[in-house]
């Protein structure tokens, strides 16, 4: 039987597909629960089939490792993000009143939202340091962010940076959220969720004279 016919048989109603994404789902959302619970080295087939009620023969048509699990639940965080920070700043006009400032609130917001649904979010998030594809992928969210903000700059400021400026001080911004984010969430940090947030978009505000600064900052190496 051909691929295309198997994943078109249908039990109750439900295509083969359609049952093998739910189980994917199931999958996906016991390795937030077992990360979160027991702590990456946890992570295993068999944990992850027990907590999804799912037989170890289904985890074997999804997936090749754990490892890939883990990464395909951090893909999925990271697509969120990336959709609710878009929508968000996409709600507020470019002529509004204090665009800018408004854009950044409800992009950071949204992150935060994204983050606080699901507090298992963050003990994935809080892992990366010891997963070499969870950094790979926080690594990734951090980029992704970075480009928002440098493109919202191009857009938005009156005298924006060059390209490659933006896009360096917006990952420069990006880092120390994440990092602000994660370290607060390990304890490693005392601070309310509203100071974080508080800070991180005040972080993004303060760097709307960037270019001028920059330009400052290389005459004077030039006159030196």
């Amino acid at each position: 039987m051909t691929d295309s016919a198997t994943a078109g048989r249908r039990y109750n109603g439900i295509s083969a597909a359609a049952r093998r994404d739910q189980r994917r789902g199931q999958f996906l959302d016991a390795a937030l629960t077992v990360v979160a619970r027991d702590g990456v080295a946890a992570m295993s087939m068999r944990a992850l089939c027990a907590e999804s009620g799912l037989h170890a023969r289904y985890f074997r048509e999804i997936f090749d490792s754990v490892d890939e699990v883990m990464n395909a639940a951090a893909d999925e965080v990271a697509s969120d993000i990336a959709r609710d920070v878009s929508e968000a700043i996409a709600q507020v006009p470019r002529e509004a009143p204090n665009a800018v400032i408004a854009r950044t609130r409800a992009a950071v917001r949204a992150a935060f939202d994204v983050v606080n649904a699901d507090p298992r979010r963050i003990a994935l998030l809080t892992s990366a340091d010891s997963v070499p594809g969870l950094a790979a992928r926080r690594e990734q969210l951090i980029d992704l962010l970075a480009t928002v903000m440098a493109m919202q700059a191009a857009e938005m400021l009156d005298d924006p940076p060059a390209p490659e400026d933006a896009l360096l001080a917006a990952r420069l911004t990006a880092m120390g959220a994440v990092s602000l984010l994660t370290a607060s969430a390990a304890g490693r940090v005392e601070a309310s969720g509203a100071a974080i947030e508080e800070t991180i978009v005040a972080a993004i505000l303060g760097s709307q004279g960037i270019a001028e600064t920059l330009r400052q900052v290389r005459s004077m190496a030039t006159d030196s």
